[in-house]
């Protein structure tokens, strides 16, 4: 019987994964937003300066600047969704944090390694140097591994992957890898990230019940923007 969901993880485990990313928007949304905001550290200049040009009060200012820090947590949520995800594919396992690799996702046979991010600039300044730290190292231990900095969201809307050049060198075995191309080295299809995203809409519905839930529609063409050039 075909999966419900994608075809390269059962539907228990997408389901679950798919859960945790609901769970976490509900657990948002119920926090106040005042509350959110004092943990934050409201910068009051900002504050003045948002009211005065966007033509809002101090209250509507609240919600907004409390979508913002919500907005920041679902980011991360959702690079743990594609972790997750990917770490139920046979052959692969999802690495907790503070493991002593240093990365979030293996192939059991060590012949390969992922440090995953969601985005392109979620790394900026040492964060790269360490990566490619914890890279090297895996690979002294591992050297006929392969060794990926992957990231979903490319800036220019393409799938890919190269050896990373880093302060101009290159180790052919150390690599970057981004959009669909990362689930491609995972499950061995290129189109998997497209099946994940198109399974979205029905795992949602049976999460929260009452059918299908955000479907796909105009959201289509941001997806291909995201990664079909």
């Amino acid at each position: 019987m075909a999966n419900r969901y994608v075809s390269f993880v059962d539907d228990g485990h997408f389901y679950r994964c798919v859960k945790r990313v609901c769970d976490r928007y509900a657990e948002l949304q119920q926090q106040d937003a005042g509350r959110l905001l004092k943990k934050s550290v409201v910068d009051p200049f900002k504050m003045v300066l948002d009211m005065g040009n966007r033509g809002i009060g101090p209250g509507d200012w609240e919600e907004v600047d409390a979508d913002r820090i919500r907005d920041k947590s679902l980011n991360n949520a959702i690079g743990e969704f594609h972790q997750e995800v990917l770490g139920g594919v046979e052959g692969w396992v999802a690495l907790p944090k503070g493991h002593r690799l240093e990365v979030d996702l293996a192939r059991e046979d060590n012949m390969a390694f992922i440090e995953l991010k969601n985005k392109y600039n979620t790394l900026s300044g040492s964060k790269h140097k360490a990566v490619h730290d914890a890279l090297e190292r895996i690979l002294r231990e591992h050297p006929q591994a392969r060794c990926y900095w992957a990231y979903i969201l490319a800036q220019n809307g393409t799938s890919g992957e190269r050896a990373w050049v880093f302060r101009n060198s290159t180790n052919p075995n150390i690599r970057r890898a981004w959009g669909g191309r990362v689930y491609g080295i995972v499950t061995g299809s290129d189109s998997a990230l497209s099946e994940a995203w198109a399974a979205l809409p029905r795992a949602m519905g049976d999460v929260l019940g009452g059918g299908e839930r955000g479907g796909a529609g105009r959201a289509g063409k941001w997806f291909e923007y995201a990664f079909g050039r």
